[in-house]
Formats: C-alpha cells, sequence, structure tokens
C-alpha cells in the first residue's frame, strides 16, 4: 500500500530534517565516543558474570565453560581419528 497526497507530504516534511540531524548527531565524535565507552563497558560487566558465574559452577562442583569446550574439542579430535581409522580399514 502506497501513501500518497497530503500524509505521504506531511511524512517527508517532518523526515527529511528530522533524519538529516540524526545523521549530522550520529556522526560526532561524542556519539563516537560514548559507543566506545558503552561497548568498553558491556565488555567489562561480561568479563565480570564469567567470572562471577565460574566462580558459581567451580563451587557447586559443576564444569566450567572453559573446562567443557576443552572436553568437546578433545571428543571432536577423538572422533576424526576414528573416522581415519575405519577409512583405513
Amino acid at each position: 500500500m502506497e501513501v500518497t497526497g497530503i500524509p505521504r507530504k506531511a511524512f517527508d516534511a517532518v523526515e527529511r530534517p528530522v533524519s538529516n540531524a540524526s545523521e549530522s548527531l550520529l556522526e560526532t565524535d561524542a556519539v563516537m565516543d560514548a559507543l566506545a565507552f558503552a561497548w568498553k563497558l558491556n565488555r567489562s560487566a561480561l568479563r565480570r558474570i564469567e567470572r562471577g558465574t565460574t566462580a558459581g559452577m567451580r563451587l557447586l562442583g559443576m564444569p566450567t565453560r572453559a573446562e567443557l569446550l576443552n572436553e568437546i574439542g578433545a571428543l571432536q579430535r577423538e572422533v576424526r581419528e576414528l573416522r581415519r581409522e575405519i577409512e583405513a580399514r
């Protein structure tokens, strides 16, 4: 459904200045600095959460993410080795 006539003109009258202003704002150093800060803050929070989760898993005697990834890697290597042995027969 295409919007034409007065509604379209009204939309265009508002949209163009707003989009031009927002594009100009997003290209400023202050916004880029704020985005970089937010990204660093997010990474820092995620690292803290991961450390806390790892400590909790160890306290409960459960495997950590790193231990599970190592185990998966070992199992993948073992499967590849078994496939090679089967193919060699």
